[in-house]
């Protein structure tokens, strides 16, 4: 009986110690599983960051490229209105060549045509001299010797002083001037009408002056004859 009972407990035995036995395999074998997949999990994720970090890399450096390639077309494109100006520069003097080049003449063109071309431009050419030519200065204007005057007349002679003329003031010149009457010769041409009009239109002040001598008077000042314009003027000053 005890045998039995014996050999029993150590069937049980025998049979604890093998599901432990069992159980501590299973472990092992759970862990040595896991241990692989943990380092595949690692190196998975070591792969994605370094993935990671390359897109950086070539991001960054695709990026910088296209930088430098859109400095690089402004650049080009910032040069190009200087080219485009110096194109249009030559393009311009080009023309200006042309223009300047005389045209060739027609082969089968009438003779006649061609000596009334250069007719004309004889005729235009000497128009044009006449134009240009300088004027001759109206006889006794600029040859007037104003330091003779002076000497003679005992007084500072001015070019067309009308107040020289006897009878005529600053404010009576004035008035000659604002009519048109603005030098000795045109005061020597004006009849006597219209000196006398421009008086009495000026007011009754003006009325009381005779303007008969006064043409004379300019025509000798014109002329440069200051000593007979002296002997006038005193005859005057003593008819008074």
């Amino acid at each position: 009986m005890k045998a039995t009972i014996t050999e029993a407990g150590h069937g049980d035995s025998d049979t604890a110690a093998g599901r432990a036995a069992n159980s501590r395999i299973d472990i092992v074998a759970k862990e040595r599983q896991e241990v692989p997949m943990g380092a595949a999990l690692r190196e998975a994720w070591s792969w994605l960051l370094l993935a990671f970090i390359l897109g950086l890399v070539i991001g960054y450096v695709v990026k910088t490229r296209t930088k430098r390639d859109g400095t690089t077309a402004n650049r080009t494109i910032a040069a190009d209105p200087a080219s485009d100006a110096r194109t249009a520069q030559l393009e311009a003097l080009h023309e200006e060549r042309r223009a300047a080049t005389p045209a060739p003449a027609a082969a089968n063109a009438p003779v006649v045509n061609a000596t009334a071309s250069t007719t004309a431009n004889a005729s235009a050419a000497t128009k044009s001299t006449t134009k240009n030519a300088p004027r001759k200065p109206a006889v006794g204007a600029s040859t007037l010797d104003l330091v003779a005057a002076t000497t003679e007349l005992g007084t500072t002679v001015k070019l067309d002083d009308l107040k020289l003329i006897e009878g005529i003031g600053p404010r009576i010149e004035a008035l000659f001037k604002a009519d048109g009457v603005t030098s000795w010769r045109e005061l020597s041409k004006a009849n006597v009408e219209r000196l006398q009009g421009v008086l009495d239109a000026a007011g009754p002040r003006y009325k009381m002056h005779n303007p008969a001598s006064w043409p004379k008077q300019a025509g000798l000042l014109a002329d440069g004859k200051w000593a007979e314009f002296k002997t006038l003027t005193d005859k005057l000053k003593d008819g008074r």
